[in-house]
């Protein structure tokens, strides 16, 4: 059985449980870097939103042996647990006046996401591209968020640059941005030796304060002339992921070769393939308040 019969199999499987209430539907979801998922929407009459239910884990645990029956139960008590009736309205979100203070700025890979930039609003920026997202709190099933299409965009009558207005305005206010040192970060998971070296070599992590989407800091030069200052010189900026940035002194940094390298190395081992930024290093001038590509 491969995958996708796979899905198809659990879907049936669900639909059986949830009964003729509700409608399942399998999709293929283009997550960032054009990672696609596979995953069940389950949607009761009416509804026309459901937060999607991935299928690689369970999959994974198919092949170990758990039944398709097991399965479709675990799905099924997801459902009812996370997402029945879940307080998240398509007509909220479709009206611009209530969401426009919950739009935020994500920076994605410009080059990795070509055909999802097709579907979306995007603002260029180095080789990165700016897309927005609404973020969604509930208690029930945690914090999330949703991608602004083209489609939504129209829907609400405004460009793109108003989009842009209001998410680089939230995103530094409502998402503030801290720098720390990787000493400061790590200093309790290292040997004494290694936090000596975090000494002699000064390397500082720039995010925001949940830790998530916050490489769009870089986006601020206020924030970059900030850590300049802080740092008393030039600085390079390694994109560790879309979440966060390492700054890196002139001083201490060794050659652009050597970065890259180090950053080669972070996205092909450490990072999820979904949250890799960028393979390139970037550079800091801070008497031209300037950033660009090494």
């Amino acid at each position: 059985m491969n995958d996708n019969t796979f899905g198809n199999e659990v879907k049936q499987e669900v639909e059986k449980l949830l009964g003729s209430e509700v409608r399942v539907e399998l999709r293929r979801i283009t997550k960032n870097n054009g990672i696609i998922l596979e995953g069940l929407c389950i949607l009761e009459k009416g509804s026309y939103v459901s937060p999607t239910i991935y299928l690689e884990d369970f999959y994974r645990e198919y092949k170990d042996g758990m039944s398709l029956k097991e399965i479709a139960g675990r799905i099924y008590d997801i459902y009812e647990k996370r997402c029945r009736n879940i307080p998240f309205s398509l007509e909220y979100f479709l009206d611009f006046e209530k969401i426009k203070e919950n739009i935020f700025c994500k920076l994605v890979n410009r080059e990795m996401n070509q055909e999802l930039l097709r579907d979306v609003p995007n603002v260029s920026f180095l080789d990165l591209s700016v897309v927005f997202i609404c973020a969604v709190k509930n208690e029930e099933f945690g914090n999330g968020s949703v991608l602004i299409r083209e489609e939504h965009r129209k829907h609400w009558k405004v460009s793109k640059e108003l989009l842009y207005e209001y998410a680089r305005e939230n995103t530094f206010r409502l998402r503030p941005f801290e720098l720390k040192s990787m000493e400061e970060l790590i200093e309790d998971l290292v040997e004494p030796e290694e936090r000596n070296l975090l000494k002699e070599i000064p390397m500082y992590v720039l995010s925001n304060r949940d830790r998530v989407f916050g490489a769009a800091g870089i986006l601020y030069d206020r924030i970059l002339s900030s850590a300049g200052a802080r740092l008393e010189e030039d600085f390079y900026v390694l994109p560790s992921s879309v979440h966060e940035v390492i700054l890196v002194p002139g001083h201490v940094a060794g050659s652009e070769k050597e970065l890259h390298a180090m950053v080669h190395e972070v996205n092909h081992t450490q990072v999820e393939a979904e949250e890799v930024l960028s393979e390139n290093v970037y550079h800091y001038d801070r008497k031209k308040h300037c950033l660009s590509i090494c």
